[in-house]
């Protein structure tokens, strides 16, 4: 019982030393912290508003990861989304032996105490551009400098609905420095494209593909040549079937007035007016989601679904003003060509006809 006894105090003594050891490192850890500040920051005479150099050219690495793509506005012309962007690069006013801080590698500041270059996304508005008040840079010995910031963007893109449900669309986002030209900033990037490594699926949206290129741009106002790096995005619709389905469908309902008799003239047109309204219906619903919708495919083949059903009308208000009303819904055997069997054909005419125009609008929708 004594022997368990003192292993049992032996053991807490060892525990207590390791702790107040493991407290006293850390102390001395922030100590080397604070000191390192303090040179780096206070006793220093560091400007963040100036380049770390006039008179030399400063390098930056620019990547970009997407987290969650939030919306198309097909109205506006935007696409938003939120991202971390990331940048690379050095500050030689930023640097340290480590041997002289207790073997600090990484410190982390705010990147609102250090210089950053001015990147932002040309074609989105500024108020868009990062924030850097919550967000913090890792400082390396030899002044490289990590920093990665989340952005929510709202930046312009160019859409082609022409193929509408089934578009796509080449969206980009360009990032270069507003102020300075190549001869202070060059940028540069190792990415081949945009990271989806963390990047949550939009349920009517699917990024199919995205890459990056770096381009040299000479303005005419100006004999500079500024440089940026351009992410672009391919951006797919993944909900189509249903809005199609329910076109086709009420476009195909048009072809069971002709299982009607020819002579029941005036419920075929109640029947048509009530496909017609129920193409109306989807158009206007299209309409509210879709700029200039009747250019797009669905558009063109609802605009066609609602011709065939005016022409579908008339041609039963002729039949109903024309056919015999002594003879209605019969046909005489003796006589070949009795009024009811001529437009009874006539109607299959017609018929045969709407099912050919409508296989073909039907084929173009879906190829």
């Amino acid at each position: 019982m004594k022997i368990c006894t003192i292993v049992v105090v032996l053991i807490l003594v060892v525990a207590g030393e390791t702790i107040a050891s493991d407290h006293e490192d850390d102390h001395v850890h922030e100590d080397y912290r604070s000191e390192l500040y303090q040179t780096l920051f206070t006793n220093s005479s560091y400007d963040k508003s100036f380049l770390p150099h006039h008179d030399k050219t400063h390098y930056v690495n620019i990547s970009m990861d997407l987290q969650v793509l939030r919306r198309l506005d097909l109205f506006e012309s935007t696409m938003q989304m939120n991202v971390w962007r990331t940048l690379i690069y050095k500050d030689e006013r930023l640097t340290w032996n480590p041997a002289e801080f207790g073997g600090i590698h990484r410190f982390h500041v705010s990147s609102t105490i250090i210089w950053v270059p001015d990147i932002t996304i040309w074609n989105s508005p500024p108020d868009e551009n990062p924030s850097m008040e919550n967000s913090e840079a890792i400082l390396y010995p030899d002044g490289t400098i990590y920093q990665v910031v989340p952005m929510f963007v709202d930046a312009s893109c160019a859409f082609d609905i022409s193929n509408f449900p089934y578009d796509s669309h080449n969206c980009s986002l360009v990032f270069g420095s507003w102020t300075n030209d190549n001869s202070r900033i060059v940028l540069g990037t190792t990415s081949v494209g945009v990271g989806l490594g963390h990047y949550t699926n939009n349920p009517m949206w699917h990024v199919a593909e995205s890459s990056v290129q770096k381009h040299s741009v000479v303005y005419p106002c100006c004999e500079e040549v500024y440089e940026d790096v351009t992410f672009y995005l391919q951006i797919k619709r993944m909900q189509s079937h249903g809005r199609i389905g329910t076109a086709v469908i009420s476009a195909w309902l048009i072809l069971a007035v002709f299982l009607m008799q020819p002579s029941r003239g005036g419920e075929r047109i109640i029947f048509s007016g009530f496909v017609f309204v129920s193409m109306v219906v989807i158009s206007s619903a299209l309409s509210a989601e879709v700029p200039s919708y009747s250019t797009t495919r669905l558009g063109r083949f609802l605009l066609a679904g609602m011709l065939i059903t005016c022409i579908v009308v008339v041609i039963n208000a002729i039949i109903y003003r024309f056919y015999p009303t002594e003879q209605q819904g019969t046909t005489k055997a003796q006589s070949s060509f009795s009024a009811p069997r001529v437009f009874f054909l006539f109607d299959v005419a017609v018929g045969l006809i709407v099912f050919v125009v409508l296989t073909i609008a039907t084929g173009a929708l879906f190829s």
